[in-house]
């Protein structure tokens, strides 16, 4: 893919990357979301995105995504969809969860609680997706695999939460998509559990760098930054 020289331009590559894959494997391109990893990124060029037509945009830092989200909706005029996804603070969750329409970042029993306690307290739900370690060491966030079966029935017994599905990382310098198949096997054992409050039908995994192998192994969501945005001095969201 090269790089375009607008917002707009960049869009269009990656949509028709997300449409390359897709045909590669059979698959609908309307069943994968592209997400604009709008972290680091300022509210004009984000408003050129929505002008461009995306609606999906992805946010790391709650301190910092409230008030530019704030300022988009005012820019734009158009409706956004906003997405969590960097590591969650539990003194945050509630929070979050108030202001995010996906939330895919769920990894602590903290958190959950604090953000069951807030759609209770509001008669809403929150729509979150429980993050999975897939390597890369501590740093990253996310539960252990062998830990996941037992959070995802404890996230189900909460009142104001439906669980939507999974979101992973590729660890950096590994083959990404043995990765993916993996969090889409451990998708999939979750579903035959019949779980209560559980739609499980997202798949969060994919990068500017790796979103076609992710596709590839069934991603309903892409969390593209960089390939939209272009290069910044933090790369964590890729």
């Amino acid at each position: 893919m090269t790089g375009g020289s607008s917002v707009a331009q960049r869009l269009d590559q990656v949509r028709e990357a997300i449409e390359e894959a897709c045909a590669a494997c059979g698959r609908d391109p309307a069943g994968v979301l592209l997400i604009a990893v709008s972290k680091g990124v300022e509210s004009a060029r984000i408003s050129q995105a929505i002008e461009a037509g995306q609606v999906d945009f992805g946010e790391n830092y709650l301190q910092h995504a409230l008030p530019k989200m704030e300022e988009v909706d005012g820019l734009s005029g158009r409706p956004a969809r906003w997405h969590m996804i960097g590591r969650l603070q539990s003194n945050k969750a509630a929070k979050a969860a108030r202001r995010f329409d996906y939330i895919h970042c769920l990894d602590s029993a903290s958190a959950s609680a604090a953000i069951s306690r807030a759609m209770h307290d509001d008669g809403k739900t929150a729509r979150v997706l429980i993050q999975v370690r897939l390597g890369g060491g501590d740093q990253r966030g996310g539960i252990e695999p062998a830990e996941l079966q037992a959070f995802a029935d404890e996230v189900c017994s909460l009142p104001g939460l439906s669980l939507e599905g999974l979101m992973g990382v590729a660890p950096l310098g590994e083959a990404a998509r043995p990765h993916f198949a993996r969090l889409a096997g451990m998708l999939e054992s979750l579903r035959g559990r019949g779980l209560d409050n559980a739609p499980l039908t997202e798949l969060s995994m994919g990068m500017s760098g790796d979103f076609r192998e992710a596709i590839l192994e069934g991603a309903t969501m892409v969390r593209i930054g960089t390939a939209i945005f272009g290069p910044r001095a933090d790369q964590g969201a890729r």
